[in-house]
């Protein structure tokens, strides 16, 4: 009975395989009171149906929502922010041009209350994430026992075939080729299983961690479009106060500083919604 693959190396303790071995002579009692080999036909079926539920669960997790349009809208209503200097302006038109407009935060407001909303439903998501990450630990375990108890089952079987040996020759040699078959198969199973699951934890391991740095981008974007914000209004009022010829080198400094941060965190953000998309089930 000796299956391949990694998920073939179950370890198991001393105390683990003294209980799994107390079970085992406790089933086989069940499974003989039946005689025939159905009454092993079922190790490790719970087990593998609930695993199977916990990983269909992965592929029925919500979309990455309007993250992604939000960023483009703040990228581009950011770009106005800042804009380029105008040309000088001669004599004749000061008093026909207006002063430059101020961004209002109004414009901004609805974009930084989205980004917060979009925080929001990424930390929902890591809440049914980190819920469903201990449902599949739960049913991982359940699959090592399986295998430590289907494992067990086979020298307990060998045990009770010796001693019917001498009473019914026949029933211990169809217990012992019987029972081998079933335990094969069983065994195969709940690997092949084990291997599916084991996927599935590193699957979820890795869209947790993807859906904390998009959190963390979001709340950098939103941080960083209200400082951008703050640094435009004070720049504009300014320049508006000295006249719309006045020089504002002095406050340069700041918007170049508010602009890279902005632009660094949307880049930051785009990247992580990419990464997180390719992260999902059935993405690849």
């Amino acid at each position: 009975m000796d299956a391949t693959g990694p998920a073939n190396a179950v370890a198991v303790s001393h105390e683990r395989e003294r209980a799994m071995q107390g079970t085992a002579r406790e089933v086989l009692r069940g499974w003989l009171r039946t005689r025939d080999g159905d009454g092993g036909r079922a190790l490790g079926r719970r087990a593998i149906a609930d695993s199977a539920d916990a990983i269909a669960r992965l592929s029925r997790m919500d979309g990455i929502g309007g993250a992604d349009r939000v960023l483009a809208e703040v990228g581009a209503l950011a770009e106005t922010l800042f804009p380029a200097p105008a040309p000088p302006r001669r004599w004749w038109q000061a008093a026909r041009d207006p002063a430059p407009a101020v961004p209002t935060p109004e414009r901004f407001a609805p974009l930084i209350d989205r980004l917060g909303d979009e925080r929001d439903a990424t930390m929902r998501r890591l809440i049914v994430l980190r819920t469903d990450r201990a449902r599949l630990a739960e049913s991982d375990a359940a699959l090592e026992d399986a295998v430590h108890l289907i494992r067990a089952l086979a020298p307990a079987i060998e045990a009770a075939a010796r001693e019917l040996g001498g009473e019914d020759p026949a029933r211990a040699a169809a217990l012992r080729s019987d029972g081998a078959a079933v335990l094969v198969e069983r065994e195969h199973a709940v690997l092949t299983q084990l291997a599916v699951h084991r996927q599935a934890r590193m699957t979820i391991d890795l869209l947790i961690a993807n859906h904390e740095t998009l959190d963390a981008a979001l709340e950098q974007a939103r941080t960083a479009t209200l400082s951008a914000l703050q640094v435009a209004v004070a720049a504009r009022r300014a320049t508006a106060a000295r006249g719309a010829t006045g020089d504002d080198d002095a406050l340069r400094p700041d918007r170049v500083a508010a602009m890279r941060a902005l632009d660094a965190a949307l880049v930051q953000a785009q990247t992580a919604l990419v990464t997180l998309d390719g992260s999902r089930p059935g993405e690849r």
